[in-house]
């Protein structure tokens, strides 16, 4: 135990260092989008010819991606193909390099396909034909689209979409704008083009157009009543002002052409001057969060490794107990489970605390009578007045509250263990709040008894409570922050474990009680010793019955017991009360099944309840093109998707 304890605090110590020093792209593979390229077609018969290319740059080994398209704001969509290179994969379940299908969510078509890639750049296309899309008024059609949605997890470095019309319109004749980040650009072109240009989309952003087009301009026979160019240009002009109020707000360097050439050679120079500055600035504050995170990384290294070896490691116990043949400081099973499983309730302590208190008299089991109670069926009396030793609170409460608890939610001095399990089955609540109840009385006791080391616990519970905090934070905060600092998270979550794990420990009491636990186990374990035992002292058996249930070796003193059984005297035995076999496998599963009732019980429902640079251009809401506004949302479409 002692060089199994140096060597996991040694490794969790390189483990951590070595964390710290990787780069974040070997601690878990990322990817991030550079461009976006769509070209799509506005056709007269209102379909639209959508062509999409997104180019990833893969840090690590990739194998699949997904691109879903909403369920909204259209009525079909069709011949979706995805391919590279202007070859097209093949459709396909087999999720084979090379093919993609088709899955039908309740809220989005979802395309999954597979590939492979690592550490490289690879350019996917995406294509379909979208029908429904356009709603076409009396005056115009309406394309309201999200060519982009706020699906995507990551940032896009360059975003360009380009919409064509099958037939020419005269620029003056056709009305656009764009929705999302307001360093974005939508311009008409020509009478067929418009353009749309965005620099760093940020992740789960979205990127809107909307068009009016001339409704002369569609060959439908089925038209909306009423008008919407009115109705769009309000909208757009409220927009529109928001997104210009704001950019009016931040200082814009304007270049005077008025300016002599020695005077604009001095402005050339003081812009270079305020450049430099700029990236000093940069610069220390990049050296100003690389000492930030990498100096709480390295605290919590130092913090933990000193903290684990001063208060975490696992006293030394220099006496060395091979065999131990009686329990050992007459310490009641469920205790002795407790500093077993370290401060941690054992699954079978409530097993163990039933066969102890019917070991001690506290509780009289006999057979059904066939009348008040079924035969076969396991009655439990209880004896207070009878029972030897002290009772602990723990013991109490599962005598008082739990055992003898009915369906009516009624204690009473008589039950049976079908009753028991039914009353467990209509009171789950009831049952679980006293089994809690009873945990938290044991984990008192054990304390207040001196085998768990106070300060180990609480240094443990202050440990691993800050750095979850901290770890929420980081998660919370992780899409914002730059890629270099993620190892913060991962460094966070092993502090978490190691607080939570390494950091209790054993008082020497507790240390020396554990290796004579062992000892005793390994006794009961060894059949030879366990058979050459001279003693049919029915107390010794029935101790080592119920402690061999926290030792996980009940199997093994109970089939040694089937053959003891006959030779003893059980008249003052109220565990072993029979020398029938059959009654004594009875009482064993009785305790079983008792058990997994109590570990089964469902735990009660309880309801609860960035910015960026850009170089800006001021939005129109005549529809003639220029900057994005900031609001909109309310179009149809707007991929998303991953990568895994």
């Amino acid at each position: 135990m002692k060089r199994y304890t140096y060597f996991s605090g040694i490794l969790t110590l390189i483990i951590l260092l070595f964390l710290c020093i990787l780069p974040i792209s070997t601690l878990g593979k990322t990817y991030s989008i550079n461009n976006v390229i769509i070209d799509c077609t506005v056709l007269q018969d209102s379909r639209i010819n959508w062509k999409e290319n997104r180019t990833f740059d893969f840090q690590g080994a990739y194998s699949f991606g997904y691109y879903d398209l909403p369920k909204t704001g259209y009525e079909w969509v069709k011949e979706i193909v995805v391919g590279e290179n202007d070859s097209t994969y093949t459709f396909d379940e087999s999720k084979s390099t090379g093919s993609f299908w088709l899955e039908n969510l309740s809220d989005a078509h979802r395309v999954h396909y597979y590939y492979t890639a690592e550490n490289e750049q690879r350019t996917f296309q995406y294509s379909y034909i979208i029908e429904g899309a356009i709603d076409v008024y009396e005056d115009y059609g309406q394309l309201y689209w999200k060519m982009q949605g706020t699906g995507w997890g990551t940032s896009v470095e360059n975003f360009i979409a380009t919409i064509h019309f099958e037939k020419p319109i005269p620029q003056e004749e056709y009305m656009v704008w764009a929705h999302g980040p307001l360093n974005g650009l939508v311009s008409k072109i020509d009478d067929s083009t418009i353009l749309l240009e965005v620099i760093d989309v940020p992740a789960y952003t979205f990127v809107e157009i909307r068009l009016l087009v001339p409704a002369a301009y569609f060959h439908v026979t089925d038209k909306l009543t009423g008008t919407i160019k009115e109705k769009a240009l309000e909208e757009e002009a409220v927009w529109v002002k928001e997104a210009n109020d704001f950019r009016d707000q931040e200082e814009v360097l304007v270049e005077n052409p008025e300016l002599t050439k020695e005077e604009q050679e001095k402005q050339a120079r003081e812009e270079q001057v305020r450049a430099l500055a700029k990236q000093r600035k940069n610069l220390i504050w990049r050296w100003f969060w690389d000492l930030f995170f990498y100096g709480i990384a390295l605290f919590l290294i130092l913090y933990a490794a000193i903290n684990y070896f001063k208060f975490g490691k696992e006293h030394e116990n220099h006496k060395n107990y091979d065999y131990i043949r009686e329990p050992p400081d007459d310490l009641p099973p469920a205790e002795a489970g407790y500093i077993l499983q370290f401060n941690r309730f054992h699954p079978n302590t409530i097993q163990a605390i039933f066969l102890d208190l019917i070991r001690r008299k506290y509780i009289r089991q006999e057979e059904g009578d066939g009348i008040e109670f079924p035969k076969n069926d396991l009655v439990l009396i209880q004896e207070e007045e009878n029972g030897f030793g002290p009772l602990e609170e723990y013991e109490k409460t599962l005598l008082f509250e739990f055992l003898f608890r009915n369906e009516k939610n009624e204690n009473q001095p008589k039950t049976s263990l079908k009753n028991l399990k039914k009353a467990i089955r209509t009171l789950p609540n009831t049952f679980y709040t006293t089994s809690e109840k009873i945990k938290r009385e044991l984990t008192t006791v054990v304390k207040e008894k001196g085998y768990v080391d106070k300060k180990s616990q609480e240094l443990s519970e202050t440990f691993t409570i800050g750095c979850s905090v901290f770890l929420g934070i980081f998660i919370l905060i992780g899409p914002f922050l730059n890629k270099r600092y993620l190892f913060i998270i991962p460094v966070l979550a092993i502090c978490v474990l190691i607080g939570h794990f390494g950091f209790p420990r054993r008082t020497k009491k507790g240390k020396e009680y554990f290796d004579k636990c062992i000892a005793l186990k390994r006794f009961l374990h060894d059949f030879t010793q366990l058979n050459n035992l001279e003693t049919d002292s029915i107390i010794i058996w029935e101790k080592y019955l119920v402690y061999s249930v926290i030792l996980g070796i009940s199997h093994k003193v109970i089939k040694m017991l089937k053959i003891k059984i006959e030779s003893m005297n059980t008249s003052q035995s109220n565990l072993l009360w029979t020398t029938q076999t059959r009654s004594f496998t009875q009482l064993t599963a009785a305790s079983l099944a008792l058990n997994a009732s109590v570990r089964n019980i469902p735990k009660p429902y309880t309801a609860t309840r960035s910015s960026y640079q850009f170089t800006s251009h001021h939005s129109s809401y005549s529809g003639g093109g220029g900057g994005f506004s900031g609001g909109g949302g309310s179009g149809g479409g707007g991929s998303g998707g991953g990568m895994g």
